[in-house]
């Protein structure tokens, strides 16, 4: 605002100028056109004087050849050229006279212009004071009014700014407070959930070992009862064939285990109760493994 008060002071300070110029160059003009005119009649009326006085020694020379002319018409010339230059000279006075009224005229008119365009700018200057402290105080008091407007403004906007961020922090703080309760919830849960699953893990394992230990149990019985039922067939076997062929099987075939089962078969015969199977409990045992056919390897692997 200040700043287009300012230009606008410096827009008139120009307006006055280029008028004073104007002014100056008009008057200027003037001058230089009545000074061209000046010397535009000095020279018409120094052509008129040598033209009159070309005619009168052109009048005097045709009278000097007549001899006859007398002194009336001499003094009648002279008379008749004092008349012309008294015409020429009262008329030149008067040209000159009115001349120098009209400069003494021009004068006082540029004088009297110049005074009242002295008081004119002078009052000018005056208004034009006047107005730009109107002016300036007009600008400068809208500019404080602005001013304490957009303060007020400011203060408004900064207000809702705090209030904006204290909501949002306010809401911020609610959801991590939301968050935090949900954590700890979640936090709770998973514990809880941890602990049934830490409690069905100690009973799964309970159990598993429940279930290791009945199968361990089931598998031992099993292969006790599987033993007891080789070792059965085994004695059987070896009852039944194992004393006819006495004499024919390889070393190592016949365990100690096997005499009992072999003594038995044997006295069951009474051609085989009278071997000495008693040798069979005192022989070495085997350095090495054994050959064994068909038969024997049969009755081993069962």
């Amino acid at each position: 605002m200040l700043d287009d008060v300012i230009q606008t002071i410096h827009d008139e300070d120009m307006r006055e100028q280029q008028k004073k110029r104007e002014s100056t160059e008009k008057l200027k003009h003037e001058m230089e056109t009545f000074k061209l005119a000046q010397a535009a009649w000095r020279e018409r009326h120094r052509a008129a004087v040598a033209a009159e006085e070309r005619r009168i020694e052109e009048q005097a020379k045709q009278l000097g050849d007549r001899k006859t002319t007398d002194l009336a018409d001499k003094e009648r010339r002279f008379k008749v050229k004092e008349e012309n230059n008294y015409r020429m000279a009262a008329k030149t006075q008067a040209e000159e006279d009115e001349r120098k009224k009209r400069e003494d005229i021009i004068k006082q008119l540029q004088e009297q212009e110049y005074l009242e365009k002295t008081i004119n700018d002078q009052k000018a200057e005056r208004e034009k004071e006047e107005r730009t402290k109107r002016e300036m105080k007009s600008a400068l008091s809208l500019q404080m009014e602005n001013r304490r407007r957009e303060e007020i403004e400011q203060r408004i906007r900064d207000e809702n700014y705090r209030k904006a961020i204290e909501a949002r922090q306010n809401s911020d703080n609610e959801k991590e407070r939301q968050r935090e309760l949900e954590r700890k919830e979640k936090m709770r849960l998973y514990a809880i959930d941890l602990k049934k699953q830490i409690e069905q893990r100690e009973l799964d394992k309970k159990k598993n070992k429940q279930d290791d230990d009945a199968r361990s149990k089931y598998v031992a019985e099993f292969n006790n009862s599987w033993d007891n039922e080789v070792r059965k067939e085994r004695e059987k076997l070896v009852s039944e064939h194992v004393p006819h062929l006495l004499g024919y099987l390889q070393a190592g075939v016949i365990n100690k285990e096997d005499i009992p089962a072999v003594k038995e078969g044997a006295s069951k015969h009474e051609h085989l109760a009278k071997l000495d199977l008693a040798s069979l409990d005192t022989r070495s045992k085997d350095k090495r493994f054994p050959k064994c056919n068909v038969q024997c390897r049969r009755i081993r692997d069962y």
